[in-house]
């Protein structure tokens, strides 16, 4: 393959990839800007973003927000709560979690 057809594919993929970097960070703007119950604790908020990440990556992961069931007490040790949204390999066995 010539040099100049390897620097046309460069730039498309850089052009690719800058324009999905983009519309994510749009997108996140967006949910910022939503005017949410205030005494959901954000969770209401990590509905959103979790449903976001579904949307672009949910062909390889699964996105679950545990902390609206209070479902890491089980999954965390203490101190490790802070994380309300994980991520777990759509074919991973045991799950593998991605901390987002």
């Amino acid at each position: 393959m010539s040099e100049a057809i390897i620097n046309t594919k460069k730039e498309y993929a850089k052009i690719f990839l800058e324009s999905i970097n983009k519309e994510l960070r749009s997108k996140f703007e967006e949910l910022r800007s939503l005017k949410l119950k205030a005494n959901t604790k954000g969770g209401e908020y990590e509905k959103h973003v979790a449903n976001l990440l579904h949307d672009y990556l949910g062909s390889r992961f699964e996105f679950h927000v545990i902390d609206a069931e209070m479902e890491y007490l089980n999954i965390f040790s203490t101190g490790e709560n802070e994380i309300d949204i994980i991520g777990t390999f759509s074919n991973a066995l045991p799950r593998i979690i991605l901390k987002v």
